[in-house]
């Protein structure tokens, strides 16, 4: 069934409800048979011809099921070759950020990511990397926090989000890059930066 023929039996009475179940089932109440299908496509991304619109799915119909496996096929990606990478990074940055606390993730994967965050040029690999990053919780994530807050290198963006995720992380013990980041000629990290201190001396 394509689109059309779906959008076609809303207006067949005798298919209108089987047809609103369906659609209710995959976007409200995602069987766990879809989900588990999906979890498992996931570690084939060279199957799949869309990996942009895969990714959206994903975010989509969001599950903590998809995180590890988004992390383990990401963690074996060559930069040179993975096609596929940015959009399964921005899956896995989307599915991150839906959860009430940070993630623990393996160190390797920290340290890849911190490797992507200062090591890719500053590119698109190097935001997704940050995003991804400030949704983490380990003890090595605080090197590539600070080196990425304050590497003129990266895209603002990219900075920010290390930013937050010192600031989530390690509060104000880190008031020193902060202030540092005071400084810094981009307005919007500037601006960050006071932020992120002006709600820390509300929340400390």
């Amino acid at each position: 069934m394509n689109i059309a023929e779906l959008i076609s039996c809303l207006d067949d009475e005798n298919k209108l409800n089987e047809t609103l179940e369906l659609i209710e089932d995959i976007i409200i109440d995602t069987p766990d048979s879809l989900t588990s299908k999906l979890r498992q496509l996931i570690a084939f991304p060279e199957k799949i011809e869309n990996t942009n619109r895969f990714a959206s799915l994903l975010s989509d119909l969001y599950s903590e099921e998809y995180i590890e496996p988004l992390i383990q096929t990401i963690a074996r990606a060559n930069l040179e070759e993975a096609a596929w990478l940015s959009d399964y990074m921005y899956a896995l940055g989307n599915c991150l950020d839906e959860l009430d606390e940070a993630y623990i993730p393996e160190e390797s994967f920290v340290h890849l990511l911190g490797d992507w965050l200062l090591n890719t040029n500053g590119g698109e690999i190097s935001w997704k990397s940050a995003i991804i990053l400030e949704n983490l919780e380990h003890p090595q994530c605080i090197t590539y926090y600070e080196q990425g807050a304050l590497s003129k290198g990266l895209f603002h963006q990219s900075r920010i989000a290390c930013l937050s995720g010192l600031v989530n992380e390690f509060g104000m013990s880190k008031l020193e890059v902060y202030q540092e980041l005071l400084k810094d000629d981009d307005p919007e990290v500037h601006g960050a930066a006071q932020s992120a201190i002006k709600w820390l001396e509300r929340n400390e």
